[in-house]
């Protein structure tokens, strides 16, 4: 995520913690932390669909 993040939000599903950050460019980028194996997903990768704040 380019600049860092602008802003954060979290909503949790079954055993995973889904967070979203609105990046400096306007994007929104996600990132996964999965509570069965103690792992967050690799970086941050942009939310599907080119969704903009």
């Amino acid at each position: 995520m380019p600049g860092g993040p602008k802003a954060l939000t979290s909503a949790a599903t079954g055993n995973v913690l889904h967070v979203y950050a609105i990046g400096s460019t306007g994007k929104v980028f996600t990132k996964d932390a999965d509570y069965n194996t103690g792992q967050w997903s690799t970086g941050w990768t942009e939310a599907p669909g080119g969704a903009q704040s």
